[in-house]
């Protein structure tokens, strides 16, 4: 179980084993804050070619600079992480709003449904 503050947060579990790590696990339920901030953070990527290939340069770049310290790797990314998932929410929400309340609740429910395994 991860026990550093930075990887626990309401509503997940993290597992990871080995030294050097061999696996690092998330768990949460479908619809909690942080899967809904995961699914809207990957849907976004995969709509926007620019920032995806940001996202990965900036990864690459972190790993390398990073090879030994996950924190500071994780801490390299918040920045773009938070900026992404502001203006995706901002894109969804003035994208909604010419919806109809059947678009929507169509829209809401394959948001959660079916809960697919993330890996990344």
């Amino acid at each position: 179980m991860c026990t550093h503050r930075r990887f626990w947060q309401p509503g997940r579990d993290c597992f990871r084993r080995g030294n050097p790590r061999q696996y690092h696990v998330h768990l949460t339920q479908c619809g909690s804050q942080f899967w809904d901030d995961h699914i809207t953070f990957r849907n976004f990527l995969r709509t926007h070619a620019d920032p995806a290939q940001q996202y990965a340069l900036l990864k690459f770049a972190l790993a390398a600079e990073f090879p030994n310290d996950r924190t500071q790797y994780i801490e390299g990314k918040t920045e773009f992480v938070t900026a992404t998932l502001a203006k995706s929410r901002s894109e969804a929400q003035l994208s909604s709003s010419g919806m109809t309340k059947r678009e929507k609740n169509r829209a809401s429910r394959q948001k959660y449904a079916p809960c697919p395994i993330l890996i990344h």
